[in-house]
């Protein structure tokens, strides 16, 4: 689970491509990619990660007050950010507010399946790059329908700090409708994935 991610001010979970759209407003987001390379200046006064998601690659950057939280970040890494949307000198980047590396990379297919659920999506996005290949992320309609159990308890494990979430929780957090939702849990609890420890609160088994 992704931990020192702050939660005041909601940042919007977006793909990196999406920041390069020009019809697309967009200014604090939160962004779940590969680190592909880290620099930090001799003088420790500034310091980037070039982060890939599959869809393109963005800078993060970070300058003296903030390059402690990229200081345990490699190559490699899968991490979590939340950062505002910048340009200099005509190119985009993210100014780093918060990183957390993800152990767990089945939360890079949570992250993914919440995007493409957004009720605000367009079809456009959910095709890859050119080159994109046989990892195609499109997902037909019915393959998110099925998988939407799926983020429900990518959520239920994220926010569950011991005494379950709560249904308006789950109902903010998946992006779905309350009879999608409704649907969703009565599966997960005929199928034993989750419980009801009180109403209108669930817990994973």
């Amino acid at each position: 689970m992704a931990e020192g991610i702050p939660s005041r001010d909601v940042a919007r979970k977006v793909f990196i491509r999406e920041l390069y759209q020009g019809d697309r407003e967009v200014s604090r987001v939160r962004v779940l990619g590969t680190v592909v390379s880290k620099f930090v200046s001799d003088t420790g006064s500034f310091g980037s990660l070039t982060l890939d998601d599959g869809t393109d690659t963005i800078q993060a950057r970070a300058f003296s007050e903030d390059l402690d939280k990229i200081e345990l970040i490699r190559p490699g890494d899968m991490v979590d950010i939340v950062g505002r949307v910048r340009e200099y000198n005509g190119e985009e980047y993210i100014a780093l507010e918060a990183a957390a590396r993800i152990e767990d990379p089945n939360w890079e297919l949570v992250r993914r399946l919440e995007l493409y659920m957004r009720r605000d999506s367009i079809p456009g996005q959910l095709t890859p790059p050119p080159g994109g290949g046989e990892e195609s992320i499109q997902v037909e309609e019915e393959s998110v329908t099925e998988d939407k159990g799926l983020v429900v308890l990518g959520i239920l494990e994220e926010l569950d700090e011991g005494d379950g979430v709560s249904y308006s929780d789950l109902l903010a957090r998946a992006a779905i409708s309350e009879d999608e939702l409704e649907e969703v849990l009565g599966d997960l609890m005929g199928r034993g994935d989750i419980y009801e420890p009180k109403i209108g609160r669930f817990k994973k088994v």
